[in-house]
C-alpha cells in the first residue's frame, strides 16, 4: 500500500478479504453443529451465535488496536527517518501501513481458521434404525 494506491484496489481486497472469511466461516460453523449430536443442536446454535458476537467485538477491538499501535509505530520510524516530512504526509503514511498491517493480521487469522476446518470432525453416517421407521397398528395418530 502506498500514497499512489486506488480506492479501487483497496475495495477489491477488502471485498475479497470478507468473501474469504465467509467461505471459511460457513463450513466451520455448520461442521461444528453437524458433530453435535441432533438434540444438542439448538444449544449448539445458540453457543454459536454467542460465541460469534463476542468475537465480533473483541475481533474488531483488537484489529482497531493493531491498526492504532502500528500507525503510531509507523508514524514514529518515520519522523526518525525524515524529521522534514510535513504533517498530512505523515498521516498519511502513518494511517496507510498501519491499515497494511491490519490486514496482514486479519489475512493470519483467516488462514488459521482455514487449517482449523481441515481438522474438524466429521460426524459419521448413522444406520436409521429400521425399528423407528416401522409405524405401529396401534398408533392412535393412524
Amino acid at each position: 500500500m502506498s500514497e499512489s494506491t486506488t480506492y479501487t484496489y483497496l475495495m477489491i481486497r477488502t471485498i475479497g478479504l470478507r468473501i474469504g472469511l465467509s467461505f471459511i466461516t460457513m463450513p466451520l460453523n455448520t461442521a461444528g453443529l453437524n458433530a453435535l449430536p441432533r438434540q444438542l443442536g439448538t444449544h449448539g446454535t445458540a453457543v454459536n451465535n454467542t460465541v460469534r458476537q463476542i468475537a465480533g467485538a473483541i475481533g474488531t477491538a483488537v484489529v482497531i488496536t493493531i491498526y492504532t499501535v502500528q500507525a503510531t509505530s509507523h508514524a514514529a520510524t518515520v519522523m526518525r527517518s525524515n524529521p522534514s516530512t510535513t504533517a498530512e504526509h505523515l498521516k498519511s503514511l502513518a494511517s496507510m501501513l498501519g491499515a497494511s498491517d491490519a490486514y496482514y493480521f486479519m489475512m493470519i487469522l483467516a488462514a488459521a481458521a482455514f487449517v482449523i476446518t481441515l481438522f474438524m470432525p466429521v460426524k459419521s453416517k448413522l444406520l436409521p434404525d429400521k425399528k423407528a421407521n416401522v409405524v405401529s397398528k396401534e398408533d392412535p395418530l393412524l
